[in-house]
């Protein structure tokens, strides 16, 4: 299994740095590395902005605390592999933060859209960890592979709570008169 360029012809051994391809100008991993770190770092600033936001809404400054620790916990986790494979940073994660604007004024509606926000961030996340979970898997790095799938089980419980709070929202929003 050799390739022009490669000076080790196997895959890397766990906790090893894969193989050096000097005709290759980068590894593509860093791109959606760097992806993931800009979608948990703005998905932390959603759950604050959540949070301040609307401050008497019941269990939204809990959930949003519980979930920002989440994406505290990813960030840490992706840390040692940026180091490994790089992390490149292209801004979709903060255009679409900054597009989505969570912290709407304290209304049914404001909390609404602002769920809606973090949502569609969250599965920028969720699609990102998917993606390199897929890369990891194809890498041989089992380290890696499994901090995305804890990523991936802690996304998948932020984004079911985000989805059900739209739910129980709506009817009361949509239907009855501000």
């Amino acid at each position: 299994m050799k390739h022009k360029g490669i000076e080790q012809a196997q895959l890397p051994l766990e906790n090893e740095a894969p193989p050096v391809c000097h005709t290759c100008s980068r590894w593509n991993l860093a791109d959606y590395l760097g992806l993931l770190q800009a979608s948990e770092d703005c998905l932390l600033r959603g759950w604050a902005a959540l949070r301040e936001a609307h401050p008497t809404t019941p269990d939204v400054g809990q959930q949003s605390a519980l979930f920002a620790g989440w994406s505290r916990e990813n960030l840490a986790a992706l840390a040692p592999y940026a180091g490994t494979y790089g992390a490149r940073q292209e801004g979709e994660p903060e255009a679409l933060a900054r597009a989505l604007a969570v912290g709407r004024p304290q209304s049914g509606f404001g909390l609404m859209r602002d769920l809606q926000a973090l949502w569609l961030m969250a599965n920028e996340s969720f699609v990102s960890t998917t993606v390199l979970i897929q890369g990891a898997r194809a890498l041989g790095d089992r380290d890696l592979e499994k901090s995305l799938r804890e990523i991936e089980n802690r996304n998948d419980r932020q984004r079911t709570w985000l989805m059900a709070r739209l739910r129980q929202a709506a009817p009361q929003t949509l239907a009855v008169p501000s």
